[in-house]
C-alpha cells in the first residue's frame, strides 16, 4: 500500500506538493525583490554622489574601501570616473557618462522589479486558488 491510496488521496497529494514549490518560489521572489530594491538604493546613492563630485574638487572626502572601511582622502580630479562594465574590467568614463550608466542600470532594476512584483502577484492568485482547492478536497 502507498502513502495515497484512493485517487482523491493521490490528488490531494499532488495539490500539497504544487502549493510548496509556488510557496517556495513566491519565497525566492521575496529574496530576489529585496536584492533588487538594494541595489537601487545603492545605485541612486551612486547617482547623488555623482552629482555632488564636481563641487568637491580640493576638499577632503570619505572613500568606501568595501565592508564599513573607510579612508579619508583628498578630492583632486572630479571630471571622470571610473566604471565597472562587466567582466572585471573598470573603463574611466566622464561625470555625465557616469551618471547615464547609473541611471540605466536604476532603469534595468526597476524593471526586473516591476516583473517580479508581477509574478509574486500571479503567485499568490494560484497559491489562494489551491489552498482553496486543498481545503475543498479535505472538507
Amino acid at each position: 500500500m502507498t502513502m495515497a491510496d484512493t485517487p482523491k488521496e493521490s490528488e490531494l497529494a499532488g495539490m500539497q506538493y504544487a502549493l510548496q514549490l509556488y510557496q517556495e518560489k513566491y519565497e525566492s521572489i521575496n529574496t530576489s525583490m529585496t536584492r533588487l530594491m538594494d541595489e537601487i538604493s545603492s545605485l541612486r546613492g551612486v547617482d547623488s554622489a555623482l552629482s555632488r563630485l564636481p563641487g568637491s574638487a580640493g576638499k577632503g572626502a570619505m572613500i568606501n574601501t568595501g565592508m564599513g572601511f573607510m579612508v579619508g582622502a583628498r578630492v583632486d580630479e572630479v571630471s571622470k570616473a571610473v566604471v565597472a562594465i562587466g567582466g572585471g574590467i573598470l573603463a574611466e568614463k566622464s561625470i555625465s557618462e557616469a551618471k547615464v550608466i547609473a541611471a540605466d542600470r536604476i532603469k534595468a532594476r526597476d524593471e526586473a522589479l516591476k516583473r517580479l512584483m508581477n509574478e509574486r502577484k500571479e503567485l499568490e492568485r494560484m497559491i489562494y486558488e489551491l489552498s482553496y482547492r486543498i481545503q475543498e478536497s479535505t472538507a
